[in-house]
């Protein structure tokens, strides 16, 4: 009776350690998340302006890609040109020969024309779009931060409302054995047996998981409040 007993007050002091521990680890990430929360009110603040003034920056990007389509059209039909140019002034007849020329010299003018035309568009609509995605970006990156906290917060209330449940579930148990009769055996409580195994089994999983979100909170730079051990 003794022993089964003091293997209960143990595995409840358990319980009660990591209770604390998962209270500290809400507690932090309720604290990360107001910081998150403040910074993100702010950031859309500032991506209100930012966009104004990058409106102006990124405006008609839908003509600039409809005029680069038109510039890719004229360039490949020109290397069609030069192709074909190629190929008639293969044949061995002056008038070929001449043709031919003049088809290949026509080509080349007029890439070195468009070329250096396309180039700076494609590199002016890839440069909009870098600002776009990037303002995009940053917003849904505190969003999702943000739903991520939430989501670490409700599994480690799930895991204090597990601790509560077994801490009381011990507490009953140890009752019982104080008020039971000196003459009992530990026999009469091998139904107990089960329980604290599928405890402890328990008890294991909730340790993992939140070993799991401290280790991520480090990435966060948050660290848990100190429980005694």
């Amino acid at each position: 009776m003794i022993l089964l007993k003091e293997g209960i007050e143990d595995l409840q002091t358990d319980v009660k350690t990591n209770k604390q521990y998962a209270v500290s680890l809400i507690q932090a990430l309720t604290e990360l998340r107001k910081d998150v929360s403040n910074d993100g009110r702010v950031f859309q603040d500032h991506q209100k302006i930012l966009s104004s003034i990058l409106s102006s920056k990124t405006t008609g990007l839908e003509a600039d890609e409809a005029h680069m389509k038109e510039i890719m059209e004229i360039l490949s039909h020109f290397r069609q040109v030069e192709s074909d140019g190629y190929k008639v002034v293969c044949w061995p007849a002056i008038g070929t020969w001449i043709a031919g020329g003049i088809m290949i010299a026509t080509a080349k003018i007029n890439l070195a024309q468009f070329q250096p035309a396309f180039e700076a568009l494609n590199q002016t609509i890839d440069q909009k779009k870098t600002v776009n995605r990037i303002v995009f970006t940053a917003s849904q990156n505190v969003s999702e931060m943000t739903n991520a906290i939430n989501d670490a917060v409700k599994s480690l209330q799930y895991m204090v409302d597990q601790w509560n449940d077994l801490d009381s579930q011990y507490a009953g148990v140890l009752q019982s054995i104080e008020k039971a009769d000196e003459k009992a055996t530990a026999n009469r409580f091998a139904f107990l047996k089960p329980m604290l195994d599928t405890a402890k089994d328990s008890w294991k999983t909730l340790k993992t998981d939140a070993d799991t979100l401290k280790e991520g909170l480090k990435e966060l730079k948050i660290e848990p409040v100190n429980t005694p051990k």
